[in-house]
């Protein structure tokens, strides 16, 4: 379900993200130190590391009191102030949090500011091209939980695909609710997917619900902003065989992520030099990988097979 116009607010995880990279820029050039500045606030270093880093909120006097320590006045602390406002709302994912763990909330947060996704998946089709059942059969292989909070976890999947179809006209708008958070329209969501082969092949919850999630991915391939590649066996290696990643790009100045999903930990890589790697690695995905006509091809024909076995 896509929320309406009265459910997305200003985005708190990239406001955050947006101010302590600000902060951190102030903070640098008037010679400050990390120690410095968190004895202004009375806080760890660490603190303040944290909040550059958009980890953490920051109070708007908290954000005054650092900026008279760095020696800016004038307009720009009521914009700065404003930012640390708006980074301590609720986004509209915040319905989800017991759910999910903070670092995950971290990228859904990032994903809905995010204008271009660029996906591989090597294990298991992803998350935003899943349909319900396939969804649901994917935590079949997880450690036992509550099926309340499974339940949610999957409504949540299903309200993040809503973004692809706003740009091929195909998303419905639903009532708000009283209690959600104002803000403006959600915007459309492109994606470029890379797919490996074993993850269209492994049989997750039986034919009926491959048949199912092939035919949505052949419908998905259709949308004018999705570009799906099927990356083959007879490719052979490939530099980005050995994990999954996103790379998430955004409108304006904020710089790309990398997000990678591990059993151990999320990881974001957010400096020029931590992103390129991954943009060279999927760069050579995708030219390894079929064309999106051929894809959409072996998409059908694997359907097929999918049916007569």
């Amino acid at each position: 379900m896509v929320t309406s116009s009265k459910s997305r607010g200003a985005n708190p995880t990239v406001r955050r993200r947006s101010l302590g990279a600000r902060l951190r820029d102030l903070r640098e050039k008037a010679g400050v130190t990390a120690d410095e500045a968190a004895s202004a606030l009375d806080v760890h270093s660490s603190t303040i590391y944290r909040i550059e880093r958009g980890k953490v909120g920051i109070k708007p006097r908290d954000v005054k009191t650092l900026l008279d320590r760095y020696g800016i006045a004038g307009d720009q602390i009521s914009e700065l102030e404003g930012l640390a406002r708006e980074g301590r709302q609720r986004g509209w994912w915040a319905r989800y949090s017991e759910t999910i763990s903070p670092p995950y909330q971290t990228y859904v947060g990032l994903e809905t500011e995010a204008t271009y996704l660029h996906i591989y998946d090597a294990i298991i089709i992803n998350g935003l091209l899943q349909t319900r059942r396939y969804a649901e059969a994917t935590f079949k292989f997880a450690p036992a939980g509550d099926p309340k909070l499974i339940a949610q976890r999957i409504e949540l999947r299903m309200e993040r695909q809503e973004r692809l179809k706003l740009i091929s006209g195909g998303a419905e708008m639903r009532p708000p609710s009283d209690d959600e958070p104002t803000g403006g329209e959600p915007r459309p969501l492109q994606l470029w997917a890379v797919i490996d082969e074993a993850a269209l092949r492994r049989m997750i919850g039986g034919k009926d619900i491959m048949e199912e999630q092939l035919a949505h991915l052949i419908e998905i391939a259709g949308y004018s902003g999705v570009t799906l590649q099927v990356l083959p066996f007879d490719g052979g290696a490939y530099p980005g065989m050995l994990g999954t990643f996103t790379i998430l790009r955004f409108a304006g100045a904020d710089p790309d992520v990398v997000y990678v999903e591990g059993k151990t930990g999320d990881v974001y890589e957010e400096s020029e030099e931590q992103v390129r790697p991954y943009w060279q690695i999927f760069d050579s995905l995708r030219a390894a990988a079929l064309s999106p006509v051929d894809t959409l091809e072996f998409l059908r024909e694997l359907l097929r097979e999918v049916k007569n076995s």
